[in-house]
């Protein structure tokens, strides 16, 4: 075994037993049963069109700088450098999200694949009744991957925090970047929904399979995940992985502040002797 690692704080938790499980149960169960409602009760009224244009108009007054800003924290590479500062002391958390992510992305690419390409608002909304702003993309409409890994991301933190006011500050984050992929043209809201969903329950999965992992907190592990963020922020540099223009340099700000933090858990993780096995 490695040596002691250091105490874990109040709010934070590893473990889940059976009566940690159960109290977790309703604040994991309700958000489910809330975008589910609101899903169908949207596809029942017919009311996609209708809700999409009055959050999409109405969102407007925030402007196109704060919209495309929140909006990156849904890409997939912008998720990862997030999760940079748990990868030196808390790479189990780094791990679910990774997992997370995975499953993420194969159940969005899935649904992509079955369901067939479903066009965006901008090829049914008329341009002078809605804003569109970024790149654009007018087919593979649902689920929505932004709100998805936006949500897995919430899932994944709120299995580990046990407070209450950080768990619903995590959920209103993840609820502002999927609103935001409506306030940019680029989804309908069942698309955020259903990928809400799909993101929430792969943080669940994410979290329970990680804590099976037997090496999750392994010295190894934590220098690959280093090295592999450390080669994703360095390419943002070089590669505009989420193509909206008013975000531009904040994309950049979040890529530098993960690089300086994993250089930093790398600089302590290789001038620290390697555990030896008692």
């Amino acid at each position: 075994m490695e040596g002691n690692q250091p105490p874990i704080v109040s709010a934070f938790d590893l473990n889940l037993n059976k009566a940690d499980a159960m109290k977790a149960a309703p604040f994991f169960v309700i958000p489910v049963l809330i975008l589910a409602g609101l899903f169908a009760i949207i596809q029942l009224e017919n009311a996609n069109n209708a809700v999409f244009v009055w959050v999409n108009t109405r969102a407007q007054v925030l402007g196109d700088t704060f919209w495309e800003c929140v909006t990156v924290l849904g890409d997939g590479a912008i998720v990862a450098l997030l999760v940079a500062p748990f990868v030196a002391k808390r790479t189990r958390v780094a791990l679910s999200a990774l997992i997370g992510g995975l499953i993420v992305l194969a159940g969005v690419q899935g649904c992509k694949f079955l369901i067939g390409g479903l066009p965006r608002p901008v090829l049914i909304i008329p341009r002078e009744q809605m804003h569109y702003s970024g790149l654009y993309i007018a087919m593979n409409s649902f689920p929505s991957g932004h709100s998805a890994m936006a949500f897995m991301l919430a899932g994944v933190l709120s299995w580990y925090y046990k407070e209450w006011p950080i768990r619903i500050a995590l959920v209103s984050a993840a609820s502002l970047v999927a609103i935001s992929r409506v306030a940019v043209g680029a989804h309908w809201p069942v698309d955020i929904l259903g990928g809400s969903i799909l993101g929430w329950i792969a943080g669940g999965l994410g979290y329970l399979i990680a804590r099976s992992v037997r090496h999750g907190e392994h010295r190894l592990t934590r220098l690959l995940f280093q090295f592999i963020l450390l080669g994703c922020a360095i390419s943002i540099f070089f590669y505009d992985v989420t193509r909206y223009p008013e975000a531009y340099w904040f994309v950049r700000a979040i890529a530098l502040v993960s690089i300086g933090v994993v250089l930093i858990g790398l600089y302590r993780e290789l001038k620290r002797p390697p555990r030896t096995q008692k």
